[in-house]
C-alpha cells in the first residue's frame, strides 16, 4: 500500500511541472521556471536556465571557492567535494549542487522563494527571439500582502525558451557571494 502511495506521490509530481519540450512561448517558461521553485525541484529549475544564466551562477560560485581557503564552501554547500571534482562540473550541475547545499545552508532564502505564490500574466518580445514575461508575484504572509509585478527575460536556445534573468536568480547570485569563505 505504501509503494503504491509513493508512486501516485511520483506522478503527481511529474505531472506538476512539464516537460522541457513543452517550453514552446516564453510564458510557459516563466510558468515552468516559478512552478519548479515551489516544488524545490532544482534539477527542473535547471533545465529552464539558459546557458548563459547557469554560465553566470558557475562564474559566481567558482570565485567564492576560489578565495575560500579552507574549503568551507565545497565541504558545507557541496557536501565535501574536493576542487578538483568541483571543477569537473558543468555549469548545470554546479547549479543543482549549490541549490541542494543552499536548501541545506540558508532555509530561510529557499523558503521564500518557494512559498511565493506566482501567476504569469503574459510576455513582450523584444527580438524574435528574446522576451520579457511578466508575471504577477505575491509573497506567502498572513494578513494582506501587496502583489508586485517583476519581468523574467527568457530567450530562444536550441527550440525553447529558456530563462535568462529573473529576481530569483539575482537572489541566488547574491546569497552566493554572502557564503561564508573563510578568507581572511
Amino acid at each position: 500500500m505504501i509503494g503504491l502511495a509513493v508512486l501516485v506521490g511520483v506522478a503527481l509530481l511529474a505531472a506538476a511541472v512539464p516537460p522541457v519540450s513543452a517550453q514552446s512561448t516564453p510564458e510557459e517558461a516563466g510558468e515552468r521556471f516559478h512552478r519548479s521553485i515551489g516544488l524545490l525541484r532544482w534539477s527542473v529549475m535547471g533545465e529552464t536556465l539558459h546557458p548563459k544564466a547557469l554560465e553566470l551562477i558557475h562564474q559566481r560560485v567558482s570565485a567564492v571557492v576560489e578565495l575560500d581557503r579552507r574549503g568551507i564552501v565545497l565541504r558545507e554547500t557541496f557536501a565535501g567535494a574536493d576542487r578538483p571534482t568541483f571543477d569537473s562540473w558543468s555549469h548545470r550541475e554546479v547549479f543543482e549542487r549549490l541549490m541542494a547545499g543552499t536548501e541545506v545552508r540558508m532555509r530561510g532564502l529557499v523558503e521564500v522563494l518557494a512559498t511565493n505564490e506566482y501567476r504569469v500574466i503574459g510576455s513582450v518580445p523584444e527580438t524574435a527571439t528574446r522576451a520579457h514575461v511578466v508575471v504577477e508575484t505575491k509573497p506567502y504572509a498572513s494578513g494582506e500582502v501587496p502583489i508586485r509585478l517583476q519581468v523574467v527575460t527568457v530567450e530562444l536556445h536550441d527550440g525553447r525558451w529558456l530563462v535568462v534573468e529573473a529576481e530569483e536568480l539575482e537572489a541566488i547570485r547574491t546569497a552566493v557571494m554572502a557564503v561564508p569563505s573563510g578568507q581572511g
